[in-house]
């Protein structure tokens, strides 16, 4: 994880050594905690909309953020679907715009704002 400040410098500034700051990166990394893309405000879709519940970004941030992210391709369970009815399916990856979905279903963002961010990722080509 090579972004922002050095190491060095993050841990002089909280008082604590370098290694530390090295062991709390790496352990964050095997969980699984990724990185905050260059021009976001989180490292998820999920994460944007509730720094934008916080007050942490405006509503237009917001909108042009969700609007920009590189959405993951959700999986077609169409197949799975037509064989069992009752299919229990497995959840999306990260990074879909499900999780857009999510945030309005939990009242992180407003039904305006989630009709202009799903016009912008309906013309966005698919990703892998």
């Amino acid at each position: 994880m090579q972004q922002g400040l050095p190491q060095r410098d993050i841990a002089r500034g909280l008082h604590i050594t370098q290694s530390a700051i090295s062991q709390a990166l790496t352990k964050a990394e095997s969980k699984g905690v990724k990185p905050i893309p260059e021009g976001f405000s989180g490292a998820s879709p999920h994460e944007i909309a509730e720094r934008y519940a916080a007050g942490d970004i405006d509503r237009n941030e917001m909108i042009r953020q969700l609007s920009a992210w590189p959405y993951a391709k959700a999986p077609d369970n169409t197949e799975q679907l037509a064989m069992e009815w009752k299919a229990i399916l497995p959840p999306n990856p990260p990074g879909t715009f499900e999780e857009v979905g999510e945030a309005f279903d939990r009242g992180l963002i407003d039904g305006d704002a989630y009709d202009i961010i799903l016009d912008a990722a309906e013309d966005a080509p698919d990703l892998p």
